[in-house]
């Protein structure tokens, strides 16, 4: 009988094993039936078990969600060989607002006027601010994180421009960020870099569509030294 797991996934058939059954093309699929794939992170490895006297053989990997192909892979192995390759099955839902459901991280704040909770609370007057190059060096940090993996879809950073203190609405923002995404292993399945020209710097939005439960901004070029951030981290998520 084919192999069948918990989730309902299944093989057809073990192509080519054992080698006096080989076929040419030798075919095998792993499979759940339409629609009822668990939306997760999913990796596929292909280990090249035996030569069969066939050195080397070609080998093409095509992987379908929904009827569409999503990753395509083709080469050739020998004995020993392992290929590998991730892909998603995204949740059906709706994206929704998850910010408030994570906690936050950075590199440094300016003073308990700016401290980094207000980047996560809804409110687009109040900002967090680093204390700048001068604590920081070259790049401040903030991470958000929540604690277990989303399909994280959006990522928006808006700037101080809308600060409740006019003043502080120019001249304390970055030249550029990089947008980055991790997974459970904090490995980075995502990563965007943004240019901010100008003051107050324009707002990012980039759409990952990745599973992952922490978002990481890496901020540059500092307008001020002593100072600077911005008004409020958005993250959504399909559940």
């Amino acid at each position: 009988d084919a192999p069948v797991s918990t989730s309902g996934g299944q093989l057809d058939v073990d192509a080519n094993y054992p080698c006096d059954t080989a076929s040419v093309p030798a075919v095998e699929n792993v499979f759940w039936p339409s629609g009822l794939a668990p939306p997760g992170a999913y990796r596929v490895v292909v280990g090249y078990g035996s030569d069969c006297n066939s050195v080397p053989s070609d080998y093409e990997l095509i992987v379908q969600v929904g009827g569409e192909i999503v990753e395509r892979q083709a080469g050739a192995m020998v004995y020993g060989d392992v290929v590998e390759l991730t892909f998603a099955v995204a949740p059906q839902g709706e994206p929704v607002d998850i910010t408030s459901e994570g906690t936050v991280q950075v590199s440094s704040e300016y003073s308990s006027d700016f401290r980094a909770f207000l980047s996560v609370d809804g409110d687009p007057t109040t900002s967090w601010f680093s204390a700048g190059s001068n604590a920081d060096g070259p790049v401040s940090s903030f991470s958000w994180e929540v604690d277990g993996d989303e399909f994280i879809t959006g990522v928006s950073v808006l700037s101080n421009a809308q600060h409740q203190v006019t003043s502080f609405r120019t001249g304390f923002g970055f030249v550029g960020a990089t947008v980055q995404v991790l997974d459970a292993l904090g490995q980075v399945v995502f990563e965007q870099d943004v240019d901010l020209p100008g003051t107050p710097d324009p707002d990012i939005l980039v759409a990952p569509n990745v599973f992952g439960r922490t978002v990481r901004l890496l901020l540059v070029g500092h307008e001020d030294p002593t100072c600077g951030g911005f008004g409020e981290l958005v993250v959504t998520a399909r559940r």
